[in-house]
């Protein structure tokens, strides 16, 4: 099956999480800008991280569908309909047959990611589907998208159930510090680069106290600052070391380069910071005009929210498989107790055909939550290598499974009955 483009706006490419590990080739790892915005997308569709989608740059976007998908979106203030309705970002929805996706991008300017379930079938380049613009390879024909182009979808992975009352935007998704990247005067918060010291001090503080703006002759490939010049406390050359995307480069006019995806693989020019890995999506919403500021943080802190991130990543996983079964809990998963005030260990298996409210309720004692392995191999679980949950309050319970390891943001009302349009696995 295809996917017909009407429209292709300006820049929209086929991207993935990139090509790692052809660096030491002068390679580019590529990929969407942002990565976590494209494997959540993927997520709520059911996809796998590494499946294509599309970037989307400016211009209306509009697509046209030969079969019934599932399709999902996140980044910048974009507006998606499918038909008449709109589709909010993080949110999942019901594309069918000869339906039409129109996504507006914001008038100043912006990223999204789009994806589609089973994903974009485009031949592997280096092992990679995304569009590597620069060296014109990968994704298709290694260009952006033309309007009229025609691209390949794989087999979906889900049929839908009870279409006759399916929603066209389901009543849950992705948190929204997920689904949409504030880009409102944003704060990139960055660690020490290595050539930190080979600054004045008058250098360290305008970094991290003055704003700095973006220049247009900004791209995929980084983006230029314009502010007060970076002064180098020594005008000595530098040896070519390996940079990446947030690499903050200082060139001899002293105006900061922020590197992003496409970036190369070497640079001369001293490195006095590197943006966290958490803050890379905020910064890949940067847009010429757009004012940004820096706040200094250590590197423990750094893994720590990256850490902390996967986690939560992994949970959300959790509860997208569930929202992807059939039932509930269509499948038992072994969770290993034990009560506070005892040394009593037991054993609770989540019942067939039961929802995780009732499965909660079914613990009578305030408990702590600890992952066991091996798990089945039918549970989702089997692919989180350890899930700490910590303890949890008897009045907590239900909240615990729906903010913590189930995504849903449904109302009381519309809690009382299932969503009707749940994907089911084939």
């Amino acid at each position: 099956m295809n996917v017909q483009v009407g429209s292709a706006g300006f820049l929209t490419s086929i991207q993935d999480q990139g090509r790692p590990g052809h660096r030491r080739s002068g390679i580019s790892s590529g990929g969407a800008l942002d990565g976590f915005a494209l494997r959540v997308a993927n997520g709520l569709v059911g996809n796998d991280d590494y499946a294509a989608g599309l970037e989307l740059t400016l211009g209306k976007v509009r697509l046209r569908f030969e079969d019934e998908r599932m399709v999902a979106w996140c980044g910048g203030a974009f507006s998606a309909r499918i038909g008449n309705e709109k589709l909010p970002a993080g949110r999942c929805g019901f594309v069918g047959e000869d339906q039409e996706l129109m996504i507006v991008p914001p008038e100043e300017g912006g990223r999204a990611w789009l994806a589609i379930s089973g994903g974009l079938d485009v031949p592997l380049v280096l092992g990679s589907r995304s569009t590597d613009l620069r060296g014109g390879f990968g994704g298709c024909e290694g260009r952006a998208l033309r309007d009229g182009d025609i691209l390949p979808l794989k087999e979906r992975r889900f049929e839908i159930a009870d279409k006759r009352r399916f929603q066209t935007a389901a009543p849950w998704g992705a948190p929204a510090t997920w689904a949409a990247s504030d880009n409102r005067n944003p704060v990139l918060r960055i660690v020490r680069g290595t050539n930190w010291d080979r600054f004045a001090e008058g250098a360290h503080r305008s970094l991290l106290g003055d704003a700095f703006n973006v220049m247009s002759d900004s791209d995929r490939m980084g983006a230029r600052l314009d502010g007060a010049p970076l002064e180098r406390v020594d005008s000595g050359d530098l040896v070519s070391e390996a940079v990446t995307p947030g690499t903050l480069q200082v060139p001899p006019s002293g105006k900061p380069i922020l590197l992003l995806g496409d970036c190369q693989t070497i640079g001369g020019y001293p490195k006095i910071a590197h943006v966290i890995t958490v803050d890379l999506p905020m910064a890949a919403q940067l847009w010429a005009g757009d004012s940004v500021r820096f706040h200094q943080v250590s590197l423990a802190e750094a893994q720590k929210l990256l850490r902390e991130r996967e986690e939560d990543f992994a949970r959300f996983r959790v509860g997208l498989s569930l929202h992807n079964s059939s039932t509930w809990s269509s499948f038992s998963i072994p969770i290993w107790a034990k009560a506070r005030d005892t040394t009593k260990r037991f054993w609770i298996w989540s019942a067939p055909r039961t929802s995780p409210a009732a499965f909660m309720r079914a613990i009578r004692r305030p408990f702590s939550l600890r992952s066991r392995r091996p798990w089945p191999e039918a549970s989702p679980l089997a692919r989180i290598p350890a899930l700490p949950i910590g303890k949890i309050s008897a009045g907590r319970r239900s909240q615990f499974l729906r903010r913590k390891f189930i995504p849903w943001s449904r109302t009381r009302s519309e809690r009382s009955t299932p969503w009707p349009g749940r994907p089911v696995a084939t």
